[in-house]
């Protein structure tokens, strides 16, 4: 129980840009941002100013024999952050700040011990609209502090390694990118792309090459039901189905394909259900013998500025559960 209140408590005071899922293809929400900057200009709220807050928790849970069951079974690599945006008019600017563990071992005494990375990240975004079409660029970096290898002892000495604790910054850890998209939409059709690393910084100097181009390229299409009926009515069920290549040449090339289904209740008041499958392969000419896979489910609830939300998955064989909570005004 003290683990758990400290880690609610972690979540709190503390503070990754991922809003709810999203692919390179969506558009129309704040949440489509984050996969392409190209989507500024297609949101529904365009004419307006849009200050956005955004807490997360997440961790990854494994089965453990009841005769290991201790104060820190249950928690794993548990992840938290607190995100601040702007979006106005054609630009849109997000930070955050975020505290996650990892390499949990054990002695020969019985004690916990945990790195402790403290992250920092900001992205700036631009967009312009051609009718039907619209291009992005975005800046992005941060970086990335760590503490090793600190004993735990209890959930308390969790939240105070995590806040007050002395973070070292290693050489090789910052990061600075410039990337772009495009998006096509036509009624409930969109096709998008994207590519993250257009030019980016290494050693000091900035880079552009092809390779890690095609690493960072994402592709997709999607089809969704209109908001409103040939009558001018809010359609109660809006499903949507998506297709989307990501990291297209990468070793850990992904693919997914999903369904999300929105249930509106009242213009500002909706249910969303997304269930996806994603498969994991060696570049995308090998998109149909992946060598790894996993399910993701999402389910989110609209409340007038307020959106709530939890995604769950089995990636990397593991049960990951992360919750989140969004303030848009």
């Amino acid at each position: 129980m003290k683990t758990l209140l400290s880690i609610l408590l972690l979540l709190a005071i503390s503070s990754n840009l991922l809003f709810a899922w999203s692919d390179v293809s969506s558009s129309g929400s704040i949440e489509a941002i984050e996969k392409n900057p190209a989507a500024i200009a297609k949101r529904e709220r365009s004419k307006n100013k849009d200050f956005i807050v955004k807490l997360d928790y997440s961790d990854s849970y494994e089965q453990y024999p009841l005769e290991d069951v201790d104060d820190f079974s249950y928690v794993n690599i548990p992840k938290t952050s607190l995100s601040l945006g702007f979006v106005g008019g054609n630009l849109a600017f997000f930070a955050e700040i975020g505290i996650y563990l990892d390499n949990k071992n054990k002695d020969t005494e019985g004690h916990t011990y945990y790195d402790f990375n403290n992250t920092t990240n900001f992205r700036f975004a631009t967009s312009w609209e051609y009718n039907k079409l619209a291009f992005g660029a975005t800046i992005s970096g941060g970086n990335l502090s760590q503490r090793l290898n600190k004993q735990v002892d209890n959930g308390f000495d969790i939240v105070g390694n995590a806040l007050f604790g002395d973070y070292e910054i290693h050489s090789g850890m910052e990061n600075l990118q410039f990337g772009v998209g495009s998006l096509f939409v036509d009624g409930p059709y969109s096709v998008g792309l994207n590519i993250d690393k257009l030019l980016y910084m290494e050693d000091e100097e900035f880079k552009t090459d092809w390779d890690e181009m095609m690493k960072s390229l994402t592709l997709g299409a999607s089809f969704i039901f209109n908001k409103y009926t040939s009558y001018g009515d809010l359609r109660l069920f809006r499903p949507r189905v998506f297709f989307e290549v990501a990291n297209v040449t990468s070793s850990s090339c992904e693919t997914s394909f999903g369904f999300t289904t929105t249930f509106q209740f009242l213009p500002n008041k909706e249910l969303d259900a997304t269930v996806a499958y994603v498969s994991i392969s060696n570049g995308a000419k090998n998109l149909f013998d992946g060598y790894d896979s996993y399910a993701l489910f999402e389910l989110t609830y609209l409340s007038g500025r307020f959106r709530y939300g939890t995604t769950i998955d089995n990636k990397n064989n593991s049960t990951n559960v992360s919750l989140f909570l969004r303030y848009l005004r």
